[in-house]
């Protein structure tokens, strides 16, 4: 007959038990980097014990399905980048790929979540204002006639421009072309514009209008 005793022996060797199954994998391992090329059509299964996982690179645009646990419902496509985090550690996953061709992908699994911050971004980041404000000049837009306003400046932080008609509106865009299409500035309204390219007006009155042009620079 077994007594008490026994039964909180068997007890505390089945917690110690687990606990040290957990160890292998989890806590004592709590993150895993693989790294794996998968033929078209394959479903590759990785045994480990996590609750989050990270695409880290993949080499292709349309991504893979997976399958975690050993009989979850696979995932909607996902690309680089894309992390989950699980409610409950799972044992394994099924990579699927689906894709029309072999890819290389790697993969971070971890019990607990995974961050990467190897991101870099290269590049000149402008976070002053405008220094120079350039001359205000009037210009003409003549009836059905596409006109330049302001050339291209790649040193220009903004355009401001002002329709100084009392009744006529103009249009503004990025080409030329007589097309009544673009930005439409009302009488007497000042627009201001954060584009660096040239910027053209058109306008359909009978009439001339006349705009006034400024701009904003390094």
């Amino acid at each position: 007959m077994i007594n008490f005793e026994q039964i909180k022996t068997f007890i505390s060797a089945a917690v110690n038990s687990l606990k040290r199954r957990d160890l292998v994998d989890g806590i004592a391992n709590p993150y895993k980097q693989f790294n794996l090329t998968i033929a078209d059509g394959e479903a590759r299964e990785l045994f480990y014990n996590f609750n989050y996982f990270r695409i880290l690179e993949i080499t292709n645009s349309t991504g893979v399905s997976i399958r975690f646990g050993s009989s979850g419902t696979p995932t909607d496509v996902v690309g680089a980048g894309i992390g989950y985090e699980m409610p409950s550690v799972v044992d394994r996953a099924t990579i699927i790929n689906q894709s029309g061709g072999a890819i290389t992908i790697k993969l971070g699994l971890a019990v607990g979540r995974i961050d990467d911050d190897r991101l870099a971004v290269s590049g000149a980041i402008k976070t002053s204002v405008g220094s120079n404000f350039g001359a205000a000049t009037d210009v003409t837009v003549p009836d059905s006639t596409s006109t330049v306003v302001l050339s291209s400046d790649e040193s220009r932080r903004t355009a401001i421009i002002t329709n100084l008609s009392d009744s006529h509106s103009v249009r503004l865009k990025g080409v030329s072309g007589a097309v009544v299409t673009g930005i439409i500035v009302y009488p007497n309204q000042t627009v201001f514009l954060d584009v660096t390219s040239a910027i053209y007006a058109y306008q359909e009155s009978g009439s001339s209008v006349s705009l006034a042009v400024g701009d904003i620079g390094d």
